[in-house]
């Protein structure tokens, strides 16, 4: 509602005359019973500075203080006022003036919070969304990137032979195509969780001098040959490396 009135000065001028004419009315009532009602006047200086801001209320200030000085200051319903009465008007306009540029510094503030509010639910709003569209496209790339891995996989693991990962040093293996278990009968998981599954499994007549070999072989990237036994079939299977 302030905002609103806050956008036509007719509107906030008017709602300066229109509070202290209100005012005036219901003191001007309570006048023969109470003087203190013309300290309804305040009110309405109050009430402008915090609908309509600074200038109208400054405004409501001195119609409220004419209105004061008029009706309720003796005598009564003129301008002339007795010198007794003259610090009872000082402090009523005084009063008036500081309830007029508090009202009005109290909106100016709230004004400025709720902007600063609205401008920091906007730039939250704009992270959100780049939030969620980094996040979508990191699901995509994700996404891609399994399916990749899936497909090179399968690629790796369509082809008639046996291709393995492992370290040079403790010829531990990482990773074992499923041709392994095809080939040479032992599953996959057997390969990957004993460390020393290739040197258990060779032939025992290549054991002896295949570790070495095996070993400058990897330095040298040559290409060893040796017997690996069957775990299903009485045979063994000559296996050639290319490191």
């Amino acid at each position: 509602m302030q905002r609103h009135v806050a956008q036509f000065a007719v509107v906030r001028y008017g709602v300066a005359a229109l509070c202290v004419m209100a005012t005036v009315i219901l003191a001007l009532w309570l006048r023969p019973v109470v003087l203190a009602a013309a300290q309804l006047l305040l009110v309405a200086v109050l009430i402008t500075g915090w609908i309509s801001g600074l200038r109208p209320a400054l405004a409501a200030w001195v119609l409220a203080t004419l209105a004061f000085a008029y009706y309720f200051t003796p005598p009564f319903d003129s301008l002339k006022i007795e010198f007794a009465e003259i610090p009872r008007l000082v402090i009523f306009t005084l009063l008036a003036a500081l309830l007029a540029t508090f009202s009005a510094a109290r909106r100016t503030a709230e004004d400025s919070l709720k902007s600063a509010r609205e401008k920091l639910e906007a730039r939250v709003g704009e992270r959100t969304a780049d939030l969620q569209q980094t996040n979508e496209r990191l699901q995509v790339a994700v996404a891609d990137a399994v399916a990749a891995q899936h497909r090179f996989r399968d690629l790796v693991n369509s082809v008639e032979g046996i291709i393995w990962e492992a370290d040079a040093t403790t010829f531990q293996f990482s990773f074992v195509s499923n041709q392994a278990e095809r080939i040479l009968g032992y599953p996959v998981g057997r390969w990957l969780s004993d460390p020393t599954f290739w040197k258990d499994h060779l032939h025992p007549e290549d054991r002896e001098w295949a570790v070495p070999f095996f070993e400058k072989a990897t330095r040298e990237q040559a290409r060893p040959r040796f017997r690996v036994p069957h775990d299903r079939r009485r045979r063994h299977v000559w296996c050639g490396c290319v490191t």
